[in-house]
């Protein structure tokens, strides 16, 4: 159920605040199905659960960035933009940082304008649009005509995001699963 586990918000926010970090991303999924992922609905409540612990805590000037990952097609359909931005209206977090599967540096013009148009529709939700994994003039382009106030990705790496990988299952090998471990600048 949405919420259930809220006993890992106490130590993320209590870390946070020893830290003295100024924000945090709230716990999410890589929504597969967009808006109508059932996800969702937990990352929404974890969302609310991590807001209720920082305020509970003192900590009310730790900002939280709502992550959302999910695939740039689905953002581009009108109505499944609508239903999104109904579920996202309201909720506490600061910064909507998005990272869509298979949007990047190498889009083509058509999809690029379609994405550029959903996160204008985004902007009704008052909130900061920042992109991430999405690099090179693709990147640039989106802060520069305003469609996104910043962007996150490496330089030459990093910019573009496929999910494709993370909805395969691991191969088995003799000790359990397979494993991936990034080293970035290896």
């Amino acid at each position: 159920a949405a919420g259930s586990n809220n006993s890992v918000f106490a130590p993320i926010a209590t870390f946070a605040i020893q830290l003295g970090v100024n924000a945090i991303h709230s716990p999410t999924h890589y929504l597969q199905m967009g808006a109508l992922d059932p996800l969702l609905d937990i990352d929404i409540a974890s969302l609310k659960l991590m807001r209720q612990r920082l305020d509970s805590e003192g900590s009310h000037g730790i900002s939280i960035d709502y992550a959302l990952l999910m695939p740039n097609r689905l953002i581009q359909d009108e109505k499944h933009l609508g239903l999104l931005i109904q579920k996202l209206s309201g909720l506490p977090f600061d910064n909507l940082v998005i990272r869509l599967s298979n949007f990047g540096s190498d889009i083509s013009g058509s999809k690029m304008n379609s994405t550029f148009k959903a996160l204008e529709s985004l902007s009704v939700l008052n909130k900061p649009i920042v992109i991430d994994h999405i690099g090179g003039i693709v990147g640039l382009a989106a802060v520069a005509l305003g469609y996104a106030s910043g962007t996150v990705h490496g330089i030459g790496e990093r910019e573009r995001f496929a999910a494709n990988d993370w909805l395969k299952p691991r191969t088995p090998t003799k000790f359990g699963r397979s494993g991936y471990f990034p080293f970035p600048g290896l």
